[in-house]
């Protein structure tokens, strides 16, 4: 069904601003209408049907390459605001609208919108959730259901919060980790690049109008030097068309698995990987718990909030094993993909009846192995890029001054 964007004038005289569904101009100007809107302007945007794309095993099998998403930031705040309002006695629908009314962010606006669309619909919260493409996940929304039937909706958004936060930290600590690693790459490439192909080019040049032997290292210097002034189109393309394989690989259902199992071996990086996956499992799965969710449904929904798809396989095999009367313990410690650690506190949780509280303490000491991780994997990067380039740009130099030498040696 196609949304608007409208903006509009309630009975008090105040500007407002939203989405609604419906399959005409016609019929939204109707739907504004008998909401008490005016409108003042009306914009057809995507389809929501479209956004949501085509579902294969609870993840999108088809998206467009660039849709606007919701931070991670802007959704935390959201929840926060959230939480407070229905903290104060707010009704959620009024909540809803009044956030919609602040937010500054165009995409949160659209969910937001959507959402209330849904709810005067007659749909719960944890129903829109789940019909808002991107932006909850079904853990989240799991929460919802189990805060909507015990009535704390108010302390659950605030968990997921706190929840979001804590991923959100831990996801900015790994960038930064990378950040300045990446950036000396990117810098040093583009240095050796416009060295070969502007600079040793010209070189080259007085080198053969000199007519003399070359030593071997000036050779191969001179032939790398002219085929990337020859064919630097050809390098650059071939380049884009490689990264954007990789990328396409990566967000496809059969190219991701590979890439991750790829990248989990690789040293540093893999464990890096695979701890973030195993905090943000643990955390999510001891706030989902925390919320009344029974342990199978919590797996459930958990799988898809680890952000790999090999640890979601493993957790498909784990909620069948549980379900069939194995221990979470046992079942988890049968998968050489979790660590002992996390085995052994999900083992003292169930034995204890306190499983979320040791669940959320196994992601605490996770994420400061992970933490650890990164700071191993900043001190090793560094001094193996700088090392790395030293080599090309004192394998240049030699390769330049080499002939100079000769020749002055000569004229001497």
């Amino acid at each position: 069904m196609p949304v608007y964007d409208y903006t509009a004038i309630d009975a008090q005289g105040k500007a407002r601003r939203g989405i609604v569904s419906a399959d005409s101009r016609q019929e939204a100007q109707r739907k504004l209408r008998a909401g008490g809107l005016y409108p003042t302007g009306l914009r057809e945007g995507a389809s929501a049907d479209a956004g949501a794309g085509a579902s294969v095993g609870g993840r999108a099998a088809s998206a467009p390459l660039f849709r606007r998403r919701v931070s991670g930031e802007d959704m935390s705040v959201a929840m926060r605001q959230l939480s407070g309002l229905l903290g104060a006695g707010f009704p959620l629908l009024r909540a809803l609208e009044l956030m919609c009314g602040q937010t500054t962010s165009k995409a949160l606006l659209r969910v937001l919108s959507q959402v209330c669309e849904r709810i005067k619909e007659g749909a719960s919260l944890s129903a829109a959730m789940l019909e808002a493409p991107g932006a909850f996940t079904p853990a989240q929304a799991g929460m919802v259901r189990a805060a909507e039937a015990s009535g704390a909706l108010d302390t659950v958004m605030s968990g997921m919060a706190d929840l979001m936060e804590q991923q959100q930290a831990l996801r900015r600590r790994i960038m930064a980790s990378l950040a300045y690693p990446g950036l000396m790459l990117v810098v040093g490439v583009g240095v050796v690049g416009f060295l070969m192909a502007y600079v040793i080019p010209n070189v080259a040049r007085i080198f053969t109008d000199l007519k003399h032997d070359l030593p071997q290292a000036t050779v191969i210097l001179m032939a790398v030097s002219s085929f990337i002034e020859s064919y630097w189109p050809i390098v650059l393309a071939g380049a884009a068309l490689c990264w954007f394989g990789l990328w396409r690989a990566w967000r496809s259902e059969r190219g991701r698995p590979a890439c991750e199992a790829a990248l989990f071996r690789f040293p540093v990086v893999g464990g890096i990987m695979s701890g973030y996956a195993m905090v943000r499992f643990a955390r999510t799965l001891g706030s989902v718990l925390e919320n009344g969710l029974p342990i199978i449904r919590a797996l459930d929904v958990v799988s898809k909030a680890t952000g790999s798809v090999l640890v979601e396989r493993d957790l498909e095999d784990v909620r069948r094993e549980v379900g069939e009367g194995m221990s979470l313990a046992a079942a988890l410690g049968g998968k050489p993909r979790f660590p002992g650690l996390l085995v052994q506190m999900a083992s003292a949780g169930e034995q204890s009846g306190a499983l979320d509280r040791m669940l959320k303490k196994a992601a605490d000491i996770m994420e400061n192995g992970v933490n650890s991780r990164l700071a191993m994997a900043q001190a090793l990067f560094e001094p193996i890029l700088i090392l790395a380039l030293g080599v090309v740009v004192g394998f240049i130099v030699v390769a330049v001054l080499l002939p100079i030498f000769e020749i002055s040696s000569l004229i001497g």
